[in-house]
């Protein structure tokens, strides 16, 4: 009975967010007891999580990345670790449901790629340079991602291991690789907003525009990837000599 109670309050001592909902119904004149019905199911759907996530061996990754440990096997007993789990399932708002809520098995697996993506970024040098310049977000060079409620760093990494149609990228297939091809994609995006008319040229060619300045989404930056490799998978000039390769650009298009 005592852990039953226990499980109404966060670690803070502060109510559970359902039941403060419970009692602003109360408040407001007429208690909804259907918000309870609604907490069931977010248990369940939060077992579902950390299940899968013990059954991949995610549990190691998930703390690297948010500084949360959940043990990886067994039942979670600490209350501020039971708050973590819930809070994996809803976005900021504590209303949208994050892919952790239908989809726990590939979350899990997601977190695996994402802790390997973030390892291969603080592992190459410049790496975690450009892909702020890239993006513009900053990730810290060591340390979780997650801060107190804030876990927007978090969900931006989840964002670079699939385009915009759900494909998964390259750094979710190949990491290590990733993390070095994407330095090479920020030199040459800088070679060719360095050059004059070379931004154009990359337009008349491929249809494709970048901006003179600012950041690229994650459709722009693998766009940007497939510009220095050649079919065979070998590197081109813009991998090896992103300067020469804009003013060659120039050059074809004039």
């Amino acid at each position: 009975l005592n852990e039953l109670i226990g499980m109404l309050y966060k670690k803070d001592e502060t109510y559970q967010n359902f039941v403060q909902n419970y009692i602003t119904s109360c408040n407001e004149g007429s208690c909804n007891t259907g918000i309870f019905d609604t907490s069931a199911i977010i248990v369940v759907h939060a077992d579902n999580y950390l299940q899968a996530l013990q059954k991949a061996g995610a549990t190691n990754a998930l703390g690297d990345l948010t500084g949360y440990y959940l043990p990886p096997s067994g039942p979670v007993t600490q209350q501020d670790l039971l708050d973590f789990l819930f809070q994996n399932l809803f976005l900021a708002d504590g209303v949208t449901d994050t892919y952790a809520w239908d989809h726990p098995t590939e979350a899990a697996v997601n977190v695996l790629h994402a802790n390997d993506y973030l390892k291969a970024l603080r592992s190459t040098p410049g790496a975690l340079d450009a892909l702020a310049a890239l993006t513009g977000v900053s990730l810290p060079l060591s340390g979780p991602l997650v801060h107190g409620t804030d876990n927007s760093q978090l969900l931006f990494l989840f964002t670079q291991l699939f385009d915009s149609t759900g494909k998964p990228t390259a750094a979710y297939n190949d990491p290590s690789q990733t993390a070095i091809d994407l330095v090479h994609a920020n030199a040459y995006l800088v070679a060719l907003r360095g050059t004059p008319g070379a931004l154009q040229a990359l337009k008349r060619l491929t249809g494709q525009t970048l901006l003179g300045s600012g950041t690229l989404t994650s459709d722009q930056i693998q766009f940007l990837f497939t510009l220095l490799f050649n079919a065979d998978g070998s590197h081109t000039l813009a991998y090896t000599d992103p300067w020469k390769a804009a003013q060659e650009l120039v050059q074809v298009t004039t």
